[in-house]
């Protein structure tokens, strides 16, 4: 249910509303628009009577809302648009939840909710940048330097009790 005018949503009746990707399912129940994804992990609502703008801004009802997850009153997680949400946001935010592509995250990151759904492939560490090798290079030989003559670093010089030249004292 991607809006694709570039007005704020008011009606489905006044945008035209499609599916993110193919395969969703458009249900309609009564007041209530919603899209579902082919395996059920997605979906988008959109409710047709504008909600009371107090409870609106107060997180209580919602215009449009996208969930994800296997509950349907209790989803892995949410998303809420109020009536004033422009439909640019709305569709950005929708598309880029049903983008297929893969997203880097770590595993401890995700819940276990989400987890049990997720595709995990392990990937390599970043290969280092040359800036990388010189300072790794630069560090072992540091290390080397200090193990053979068993010195350490010179301690910086301690402040001077005079005032740097051209500043003032008071």
């Amino acid at each position: 249910m991607t809006p694709t005018s570039t007005a704020r949503p008011t009606s489905p009746t006044k945008h035209s509303l499609r599916s993110p990707r193919p395969g969703w399912q458009h249900d309609r129940h009564g007041w209530t628009d919603e899209l579902t994804a082919p395996d059920n992990l997605a979906r988008l609502t959109y409710e047709h009577l504008p909600p009371n703008h107090h409870s609106e801004i107060a997180g209580h009802q919602s215009r449009w809302w996208l969930r994800g997850g296997t509950g349907r009153r209790f989803p892995d997680w949410y998303a809420t648009f109020t009536s004033h949400t422009p439909t640019q946001l709305i569709t950005a935010t929708t598309t880029a939840v049903v983008e297929p592509t893969p997203v880097t995250r770590y595993a401890r990151e995700l819940s276990p909710l989400t987890r049990k759904h997720a595709q995990l492939t392990p990937i390599p560490p970043p290969i280092p940048t040359p800036l990388d090798v010189r300072r790794a290079q630069a560090a072992r030989a540091r290390t080397a330097t200090t193990q053979c003559h068993g010195t350490t670093a010179a301690s910086p010089a301690p402040p001077s009790a005079t005032p740097a030249a051209g500043r003032r004292v008071r």
